[in-house]
């Protein structure tokens, strides 16, 4: 009996933590939210129309983040000859 709870208890505390959903229910939720930020952020930049100079600094900023995120959650070395490098690897110092 205290080996089924303690079972019970992990599978709970498992779920809890990863979220208790799928991988692509999770990621559908993520694209949705993002979605309805974006819609809100166009439609406030409507109502309240800032200078342009605003809008550019403001995006970039926004872009550059954007970046840095998916760079940082990806696998992806541009280094890496297995991903079509054409940068060829710096020449090595010859030891005589």
């Amino acid at each position: 009996m205290a080996a089924d709870v303690g079972a019970n208890q992990l599978r709970a505390l498992n779920a809890s933590s990863t979220g208790g959903g799928s991988m692509i229910s999770r990621l559908i939720v993520r694209v949705a939210l993002g979605v309805a930020a974006g819609v809100a952020v166009v439609i406030t930049l409507i109502t309240i129309q800032p200078p342009a100079w605003i809008v550019l600094l403001v995006g970039s900023m926004v872009l550059a983040g954007l970046y840095i995120h998916v760079r940082k959650n990806s696998r992806f070395d541009p280094l890496d000859p297995r991903f079509g490098s054409c940068i060829p690897p710096p020449p090595r110092q010859r030891d005589q």
